[in-house]
């Protein structure tokens, strides 16, 4: 299966459709960097950002059209009868597009990392090492995705289609989802400091954190988070934010302010892992069982 491998992945490398994809995809994540770091002056620093959805989309979508080539023109049929099974076929495919993905997510995700090295000393390690970790998951079922619905369809527009639709429609009902966080009232409390004492902003006004309580009744507010939360193309994670005037503030501002949000940050992100991985799993495992049922014409 190496050889397989290794002819699939030549043919990809060669595909000028998914090489320009390749240089969108790093324009993209340039520019990303360019607009949610440096403009803003490392102030509001967020990870999740619509251009990382379409980002996804889109390889996924270039993944599924060069992948998808391999039915069209009947290549395909030339490596079964080369000597290689179904089986070897679609492990190849899906590892082609494991490959792909990494290399998309390095492309896009690397350039925000790489604009973000100034700040690190301002970041907390795990918020910031989950946040790409999101990231690069959904990125990678994206792709999973995308090898599993080519085997299923056998057709190159049918499986640039579909993906597209599987990864748009997952992105809108994140987006319906998502109003789960809406439904919520807020009231602020003040800061203060181990002794009870109220902490003052730069500016000397008390130091405000704005606390937000859900009043969805159950089990509506149930059943929605729990489709946002297992939606695998809303892993995103939430970068915690570097805040304008935070260098001006005292250790004691900060470590509180940051303790905040890295709380947010990672109640957000941790319920997203026990769905997102297995379902990586089921998708190629569902996929091969009908590929291999299926024919090829």
């Amino acid at each position: 299966m190496r050889t397989l491998y290794r002819t699939m992945m030549k043919r990809l490398c060669s595909d000028r459709i998914l090489r320009f994809g390749a240089v969108l995809a790093l324009l993209l994540g340039i520019f990303i960097a360019v607009e949610s770091v440096i403009l803003s002056g490392y102030q509001d620093l967020y990870v999740q950002d619509f251009n990382f959805y379409f980002g996804e989309a889109f390889m996924a979508a270039l993944l599924a059209f060069s992948l998808g080539r391999e039915f069209s023109d009947g290549t395909i049929r030339n490596k079964l009868i080369a000597g290689y099974t179904k089986t070897q076929y679609y492990l190849a495919a899906m590892l082609c597009a494991v490959t792909v993905a990494v290399i998309y997510f390095l492309l896009t995700a690397g350039p925000f990392a790489l604009a973000l090295i100034p700040e690190y000393h301002r970041l907390s390690s795990q918020p910031v090492a989950e946040a790409f970790l999101c990231i690069f998951l959904s990125n990678l079922f994206s792709a999973v995705t995308a090898a599993a619905v080519c085997n299923l369809t056998r057709n190159q527009m049918a499986g640039i289609l579909c993906t597209f639709a599987a990864i748009f429609g997952l992105y809108m009902l994140g987006e319906v989802t998502e109003q789960a966080d809406g439904g919520q009232e807020y009231h602020d409390v003040t800061v203060t400091d181990a002794h009870g004492q109220t902490v003052f902003a730069p500016n000397g006004a008390p130091l405000v954190i704005r606390k937000k309580k859900l009043i969805y009744t159950e089990p509506l507010h149930s059943v929605l988070m729990v489709l946002h939360h297992g939606n695998p193309i809303t892993t995103m994670g939430e970068l915690s934010c570097t805040f304008q005037d935070s260098r001006d503030w005292s250790d004691a501002e900060q470590k509180q302010y940051r303790a905040e949000l890295d709380a947010y940050a990672l109640e957000d992100m941790h319920p997203r892992y026990p769905v997102t991985i297995p379902v990586m799993i089921l998708i190629p495992a569902l996929g091969l069982l009908s590929f291999r049922k299926k024919a090829i014409t």
